[in-house]
């Protein structure tokens, strides 16, 4: 007997809680939890688009850094090859071969560095 009055009294108890959790909250308090769970969806988005823009602008960044790095080692190599040619000239001419030459190597890599800064 004892049993079947606990096993009611459970099953009393067990409805009463699922029945509470079925009950719908009053529209002042589904306002407000609405509210909160839009502020806080929008703060969210605010914060992706913020971290994506960062994302973005990094990428960018290293794309510039990247093209940077490809125009100075074609300046290099077409350096070397300018200073190979003046080699075939002599005296003065050589002189300023390798002048025109160095120089042209300082534009470029002053150029690729400026696109990166």
């Amino acid at each position: 007997m004892w049993k079947d009055i606990r096993l009611v009294l459970i099953a009393v108890a067990a409805a009463g809680s699922i029945a509470a959790c079925n009950k719908a909250d009053s529209p002042g308090e589904v306002q407000q939890d609405v509210t909160a769970a839009q502020q806080q969806g929008n703060t969210d988005v605010a914060e992706a688009r913020q971290d994506a823009s960062k994302d973005v602008s990094d990428a960018n960044q290293q794309i510039a850094q990247a093209g940077s790095d490809v125009a100075i080692a074609q300046a290099e190599a077409a350096h070397k090859v300018a200073m190979e040619k003046c080699e075939s000239l002599m005296g003065d001419a050589q002189k300023s071969c390798k002048a025109d030459a160095d120089g042209a190597l300082e534009k470029a890599k002053a150029d690729a560095k400026a696109v990166t800064n």
